[in-house]
């Protein structure tokens, strides 16, 4: 991991070259710009990316109301969800006795539970101390009545709000490839969208993608496609497609709700391990250097 020193270099000499600061930092998400003794004073903080709680690294330094304020805000959120996720496969894969909370729900009963995986398949626990008894009685006259093709829908009790874990994505997202990219992503139209998203929390039509099922060889950390004008960002094997034009936001957005398969190929780069700023290095005329090409499929 480069030292904070470092990376405060890095970015003065990027924003120096893109022409948006002059001996002096600009925060990627805010667009404040700090000077040296900031690092001292803490108001510059290194920022792990993706989140410390995926393994990230500190990469990139945001200011302090930034870096913390998000995550009071919306990065807690995505590791309610990781929790949520892993507490559910742990349950349902392996045959080693835990258990976990769970809500019931048929025809409109609702009832909390334990589930358990035991030797012979789920074991499910109904507390009286924890329900409703009206909702007890009603459970056990709907059971009675159930039959094969009836559905049962369990729910986990760790929930999360979808909207702000995407947030705390799109802002992992985002510092990966201005890392990569530098200041002239950043402050592009379409990384101006992402940042003022990031400041106001606004998780509303967040123009972000997932691969569900990529198909490829080999590893890779940013893949840049041109053709899609689309960046495809792999969070610690969670893959998400970021737009790179206002064009590809309104091609992804119309097309959040759909299945669709879609190839990506391009120039493809190890996930940065400190502040590259490639756009701004080359005065943004870029001449992609990759160190492999890749396709993907989704």
């Amino acid at each position: 991991m480069a030292s904070k020193y470092a990376l405060f270099i890095a970015g003065v000499k990027a924003a120096e070259r893109a022409g948006y600061a002059r001996d002096a930092y600009p925060c990627p998400i805010c667009g404040n710009v700090f000077d040296r003794d900031s690092l001292e004073s803490g108001l510059l903080t290194v920022e792990h990316v993706p989140q410390k709680l995926m393994g990230g690294r500190g990469i990139i330094l945001t200011c302090f109301d930034c870096n913390n304020g998000a995550g009071h805000r919306f990065e807690g959120e995505l590791k309610r969800r990781i929790d949520m996720i892993a507490s559910m496969r742990r349950i349902l894969s392996e045959n080693d006795g835990k258990t976990g909370s769970v809500i019931i729900e048929t025809s409109g009963i609702r009832v909390n539970a334990s589930l358990t995986r035991t030797d012979n398949g789920l074991s499910i626990r109904v507390s009286h101390e924890h329900n409703n008894p009206h909702c007890l009685e009603a459970l056990r006259g709907q059971l009675e009545y159930f039959s094969a093709g009836d559905t049962i829908t369990f729910n986990s009790k760790q929930g999360y709000d979808p909207g702000k874990a995407k947030l705390a994505e799109m802002k992992s997202a985002f510092l990966a490839l201005t890392s990569k990219l530098g200041y002239t992503f950043a402050f592009s139209a379409v990384g101006n969208d992402m940042r003022r998203r990031l400041m106001e929390g606004n998780s509303v039509n967040i123009p972000l993608r997932y691969i569900r099922s990529p198909k490829f060889d080999g590893e890779f950390g940013l893949l840049i496609d041109q053709v899609q004008d689309a960046a495809l960002v792999n969070l610690a094997g969670h893959i998400v497609v970021v737009p790179l034009s206002m064009r590809s936001v309104a091609k992804l957005s119309a097309g959040e709700t759909e299945d669709v398969h879609i190839n990506f190929s391009g120039p493809a780069f190890p996930f940065p391990e400190t502040f590259e700023a490639l756009l701004d290095v080359t005065s943004r005329q870029v001449v992609w250097l990759p160190f492999e090409q890749l396709r993907l499929e989704f």
